[in-house]
């Protein structure tokens, strides 16, 4: 299987990381399989994408990080613990060659959303190439929840308004409709700070367990106790980040 880890900025210690977070994985099935002599391949993947455009120019192998003199690498050889991660840097990709990845609807938006959810005051033009994709996502099974995570993210990270995904929701049908109406009429209802906290604590931790499973206790205390300002940071971090704790590293 592969594990896929997103970035907005190039992580300098992002193989060290993606190491910590492959051994959890295999923890956790050498716990559901306590008799197993192997365990399952992943391969490592990081997608890095930059508001301003700066590609990644940190490693990319666990190896580089480690501080050794050139001859005793060379004397090592092999024997220097070493993960390559695959890098899919977005930067040097434009938006049209993204739209035409042959990979799934769901996939496509999640590298799409990357370059165009984050201030977009105008997010249902760019959309607008997106309804075969969003279309696909909605009619597949029990696929709503994630189209809901996928509305509040546009809306708590994003700068657009219903009116402005009009046109969209006009394309997509009543289903989605309702679930962008809804939404949005719930995170207006918790406009004042403490309501807005509450919203934004709620589609943090929908996020968080979409993208890495169910959460430790001390994780959803500290999204329940943080204030807004907090909240909003990390939600812009969720998309982007290789571990939980990256997410939390946004201070």
């Amino acid at each position: 299987m592969s594990h896929t880890a997103s970035t907005r900025r190039p992580a300098r210690r992002a193989p060290l990381r993606m190491t910590e977070y492959l051994v959890s994985i295999w923890n956790r099935y050498l716990e559901e399989h306590p008799h197993t002599r192997t365990l399952p391949a992943i391969v490592p993947l990081v997608v890095h994408s930059a508001a301003h455009g700066r590609p990644w120019n940190t490693p990319t192998e666990l190896s580089e990080l480690i501080d050794l003199d050139p001859g005793t690498r060379t004397t090592l050889g092999d024997h220097v613990p070493s993960l390559r991660l695959f890098l899919d840097d977005l930067t040097t990709v434009d938006l049209e060659t993204l739209r035409e990845r042959p990979l799934t609807p769901a996939a496509r938006l999640v590298f799409v959303f990357h370059k165009i959810v984050p201030g977009n005051a105008h997010l249902g033009t760019d959309l607008l190439a997106q309804i075969p994709d969003l279309q696909a996502v909605i009619e597949a099974p029990g696929s709503l929840d994630d189209l809901r995570s996928l509305v509040k993210y546009i809306f708590l990270v994003g700068e657009t308004s219903e009116d402005d995904l009009a046109p969209v929701i006009d394309q997509l049908g009543p289903r989605a409709k309702e679930v962008v109406m809804t939404t949005a009429e719930q995170l207006r209802a918790k406009g004042h700070a403490e309501g807005l906290a509450e919203g934004q604590a709620e589609a943090l931790t929908d996020l968080l367990t979409i993208k890495f499973g169910p959460l430790p206790i001390e994780v959803t205390d500290q999204i329940a106790k943080a204030e807004v300002t907090q909240l909003r940071t990390w939600l812009r971090s969720v998309l982007t980040a290789t571990t939980l704790d990256e997410v939390f590293d946004h201070a």
